[in-house]
């Protein structure tokens, strides 16, 4: 079929601490560590894909942006 998915070598980002994604993080495996939030903006690009995985036993928030 058609569509895109994140390669099997994507590369591994780990965040330790309240961020808001950008485009820097398309394609991208972003691991967590720890208790905090994780803000999804309004600007991300169609299609944009990231995968995000709690790497420990913190509680990871994803909240809706605007910028």
């Amino acid at each position: 079929g058609s569509g895109s998915y994140l390669p099997l070598d994507a590369n591994i980002v780990t965040l330790t601490g309240n961020t808001t994604l950008d485009s820097s993080h398309s394609g991208k495996i972003i691991q967590c560590s720890g208790t905090f939030t994780v803000t999804l903006p309004n600007s991300m690009n169609t299609g944009m894909q990231v995968s995000i995985i709690n790497i420990s036993t913190g509680v990871i928030t994803l909240a809706a942006g605007v910028h």
